[in-house]
């Protein structure tokens, strides 16, 4: 169960890089990703992994994408 923010790698799509991200608890099963840069076609539905080295940390879906003004 995560209670601290982590920072760590995620993946969006298979053939995709891992990505550097922070990963913020927003209580219950819910967290908020920030990218450390702007992602692309990120959309809800769409499923997230999220990775530590070469260890599976979880994922889940995508339930709203917000875009950076």
């Amino acid at each position: 169960k995560l209670t601290e923010t982590v920072s760590c790698f995620a993946k969006t799509r298979y053939r995709q890089r891992e990505t550097p991200c922070k990963l913020i608890p927003c209580g219950g099963d819910k967290a908020k990703v920030i990218f450390d840069t702007p992602q692309r076609a990120i959309t809800e539905g769409q499923r997230v992994v999220f990775y530590s080295d070469d260890k599976v940390l979880g994922g889940g879906v995508i339930k709203e994408a917000l875009k950076k003004i």
